[in-house]
């Protein structure tokens, strides 16, 4: 249940201790707090503090497209997530614990969190976010800003995200695979710009680099320069991949790395684009959880750890000679 009631004081929705919060987004958050959520789909409220303390709201509304132009003396960006229940995808949108779960992850442990000021995720879901350290890379600031939009321009990725989470995949890998797979039924279209992980940009590099939370791709800082363009490559894919396969890197090495059989009767995920290999949910969990092993040198999946005492040759004990 969202809170309703409003902050005294903006210290109040911080997560952390030790936080330093400047003036400006301390007013953005109680601008936030004190201003109704008319954000709806393809439809975003968003704007900046000026340096003199007031509120710009952008006028352009259609996405986060004015964050190149906005006022030159901005000290902190402020935005919303979309209104539930309206727009293009209607009363498909709504907030649940699977949408509180998914932002939780993306305000605080996600590749994005670096980038927002941490606030509880409730707040952040009803009232909006802010994002205080404008001397962050502009393509890394409109990055985060686009994936706030995932649960209304894409909300059947917070269900797939969740299902593979629950399931025991890393919240990383699981946003990957969420990706890599697309939705289901539906064929991603190439050079997504609604997305912060464009599937054609999805190279092995790219992937480590957001497993880790470190951008390969970060231009200027955003205080010097608003231009973000291009964003999608702020983790360091390329349009070639990793096989030289426009459609889907990662999802082309999965196709080859872990090729199966449909199994009849099994919840099945396709591929995005021209790979059509299709999983089902209990073996893309493998897949995602080896992967993170691969991945992340220090983690031990409980996965490979089970494979490799398998693996092992047993030792037969040697019968003693009769004295």
């Amino acid at each position: 249940m969202l809170a309703k009631r409003k902050i005294n004081d903006a210290m109040a929705v911080l997560v952390g201790k030790d936080i330093v919060l400047p003036a400006p987004a301390k007013k953005a958050l109680e601008y936030l707090d004190k201003h109704q959520n008319n954000s709806y789909y393809y439809q975003f409220e968003y704007g900046v503090v000026k340096k003199d303390g007031d509120i710009y709201v952008s006028p352009n509304k259609a996405c986060h497209a004015q964050m190149h132009s906005m006022p030159k003396d901005c000290t902190a960006i402020w935005s919303k997530f979309p209104k539930p229940g309206h727009g293009y995808h209607g009363d498909k949108v709504k907030i649940t614990e699977q949408t509180l779960k998914f932002n939780d992850w993306l305000l605080h442990r996600s590749p994005w969190a670096q980038v927002f000021v941490p606030t509880t995720t409730e707040f952040a879901t009803k009232k909006g976010f802010v994002i205080a350290d404008l001397n962050q890379a502009a393509n890394l600031i409109v990055n985060a800003l686009i994936a706030t939009r995932i649960p209304s321009e894409h909300y059947w990725e917070v269900a797939r995200w969740n299902d593979l989470v629950d399931a025991g995949v890393h919240e990383n890998m699981a946003f990957i695979l969420t990706v890599s797979f697309g939705r289901e039924g539906v064929k991603l279209s190439g050079g997504i710009g609604h997305h912060p992980l464009d599937p054609n940009e999805l190279t092995m590099e790219a992937v480590e680099a957001f497993m880790n939370g470190t951008p390969k791709g970060c231009n200027h800082p955003y205080v010097k320069n608003q231009d973000y363009k291009p964003c999608n490559k702020v983790w360091g894919g390329n349009i070639k991949g990793d096989f030289n396969y426009q459609g889907n890197p990662y999802g082309c090495y999965i196709e080859k790395q872990y090729p199966i059989k449909k199994e009849a009767g099994a919840r099945m995920f396709r591929v995005s684009d021209d790979a059509y290999m299709k999983y089902p949910l209990a073996r893309l969990v493998e897949i995602g959880i080896t992967e993170t092993g691969r991945i992340l040198k220090d983690a031990r999946p409980k996965l490979e750890e089970q494979h490799a005492a398998e693996a092992k040759p047993k030792r037969v004990p040697r019968k003693r000679k009769a004295a």
